[in-house]
């Protein structure tokens, strides 16, 4: 009696571990770590958008653009401008760390950085800003963590 309990109860256990299984792997989507064409980080003396990033749908993307390359040496393409907003000092950075997309959203991941104390930094207001290049931008939406 007892080995018949056990070997119909094993079969409904794994029916509903095969279940459970299956359901749940096809609503899971892999994160890929995606490629990202040109990236320009910098950090500007003055103040371009007030938004933390903007892209080419944005009305004053262009003029932007524009006064970056007039301004600070700005060489190729890119589709999308993400700040960190304003510093305190000139010794504050940012640079791209990854892109990861995941159900269509694509995470962009950054980093502040600042260099030692024992360094010279200019007090003055600075934003550090990156200039992306994005295959396919309007295709995905996206999110931007900065830390």
């Amino acid at each position: 009696m007892f080995h018949s309990f056990i070997k119909n109860s094993s079969k409904k256990i794994l029916f509903i571990l095969f279940f459970f299984t299956l359901g749940c792997s096809s609503n899971a989507k892999e994160n890929i770590l995606y490629e990202i064409n040109q990236v320009h980080c910098l950090s500007a003396y003055q103040d371009y958008f007030i938004d933390d990033f903007i892209t080419t749908n944005d009305e004053i993307f262009v003029s932007i653009i524009d006064k970056l390359k007039k301004h600070e040496n700005i060489v190729g393409e890119y589709n999308l401008i993400v700040t960190a907003g304003p510093k305190s000092n000139s010794s504050y950075g940012m640079l791209f760390n990854k892109a990861v997309l995941k159900n269509d959203l694509l995470n962009f991941y950054f980093d502040i950085t600042q260099q030692e104390n024992s360094s010279i930094a200019m007090t003055v207001v600075t934003y550090p800003i990156c200039l992306l290049n994005i295959e396919n931008i309007n295709k995905y939406e996206f999110k931007i963590s900065i830390q």
